[in-house]
């Protein structure tokens, strides 16, 4: 396209020329005939010559640019083809795109309908959702469904962050269920060949209370959340042991 382009501009830039050329010759032809006739009478076989001479010139030149006005036009008609395709191409890109981005959005939602789900399932929500915005960014302005795109757009990024937050917390829940188990078997080996001193039951007790504390700042929306409910009342009851 860009090389039709290109011809275009430079057959453009020669029958300019050309027609600069030609009228230069006609100017010349007149000057001429005029010059002619006021000696036709004593020189009448060259007036004629000299007259032939400039037509022949002005025909020749006519004929050159009617032949490159015609080839831009052709290859003005070539490039409109070239830009209709590109915009019939990118127009359904554009809907293709809307689409899949509709998928993915549903799918996403349909995945973190009825909290609370595994971090593994809000991760593949992010995922799709983040394809669903990507999709949805590349759709160009000038196309038929960018008004659409934008709306959705902005309806995506909302659900994207509030994901995103969500698997935050999952993170942080899971972390803390993981730290209070450790925190536990810690506890026990302090305790285990009594009778012991006051600094080892002070330490065992510490730990004891970091885990009870870790289990109880698990939120409800959690997936860990029952697990951590089970685990308090014997965490609560070793601590209550050692005091």
């Amino acid at each position: 396209m860009t090389d039709i382009l290109n011809d275009r501009d430079f057959f453009q830039e020669q029958i300019h020329a050309l027609i600069i050329q030609s009228d230069t010759l006609r100017e010349q032809a007149e000057e001429a005939l005029k010059k002619i006739g006021q000696k036709i009478s004593q020189e009448p076989i060259i007036s004629q010559q000299l007259e032939i001479v400039p037509k022949f010139s002005t025909q020749k030149i006519v004929r050159s640019a009617l032949i490159i006005a015609s080839s831009i036009l052709i290859l003005g008609f070539g490039s409109w083809k070239i830009r209709e395709h590109l915009n019939s191409t990118q127009e359904r890109s554009a809907f293709a795109n809307f689409k899949s981005a509709q998928k993915l959005g549903m799918e996403a939602a349909s995945l973190v309908q009825s909290p609370p789900h595994l971090l593994k399932t809000w991760q593949q929500a992010e995922t799709k959702c983040h394809q669903a915005i990507n999709l949805l960014d590349s759709i160009p302005h000038e196309t038929s469904v960018s008004d659409r795109a934008e709306e959705k757009l902005a309806y995506y990024r909302i659900n994207y962050k509030s994901i995103s937050q969500r698997i935050l917390i999952e993170k942080q829940a899971l972390a803390n269920l993981e730290s209070a188990q450790k925190l536990a078997i810690e506890a026990n080996l302090f305790v285990q060949n009594p009778p012991d001193s006051l600094l080892i039951q002070q330490q065992a007790k510490d730990k004891w209370q970091q885990a009870i504390n870790l289990l109880e700042a698990i939120p409800k929306s959690t997936s860990v959340y029952i697990q951590a409910k089970e685990m308090l009342p014997s965490y609560k009851t070793n601590y209550a042991a050692i005091r």
